[in-house]
């Protein structure tokens, strides 16, 4: 059996479930913890506000990503950071994911987003499971090992 096989099998397994799961969790619960942050920095920049938040936390109430409770002002303060160079309030997080996350955000908002960071984390398994295999290790032990 080629490489490709046990990773396409396992991709399309991982995919499925990722996606179903993610499906059923976003309808059924707001966002949460960091998602929110995260949300909110990519939104911005698809409105053109590069990761400046503030109007992003103002109008947090009606957003797909909100957290169903207003974030008070000193949580948003305490989770997002000044600039020297502008006035705002600035992402404290990594930028890289609001920036991967903006164009499926565009696309279908939360929903979509989580899908596709599901395809992504089924793609990077099974990427570890083809490379376990072609390096010569035993099925069960790559199975292991990209699990």
């Amino acid at each position: 059996m080629t490489l490709r096989r046990p990773a396409l099998a396992l991709f399309l397994a991982l995919a499925t479930v990722y996606v179903v799961a993610g499906v059923w969790t976003t309808r059924r619960n707001t966002a949460t913890g960091d998602e929110v942050m995260y949300f909110m920095a990519a939104d911005s920049l698809l409105r053109g506000e590069g990761f400046e938040l503030t109007s992003r936390w103002r109008a947090l109430d009606g957003a797909s990503y909100s957290p169903g409770v207003p974030v008070p002002p000193e949580e948003f303060a305490r989770t997002t950071a000044p600039s020297l160079a502008r006035e705002g309030s600035f992402p404290i997080h990594d930028l890289g994911l609001p920036v991967l996350a903006a164009l499926p955000f565009a696309l279908g908002a939360r929903a979509l987003t989580n899908a596709a960071i599901a395809l992504v984390m089924a793609a990077a398994v099974a990427i570890g499971l083809r490379v376990a295999l072609a390096r010569g290790a035993a099925r069960p032990a790559a199975l292991a090992g990209a699990a």
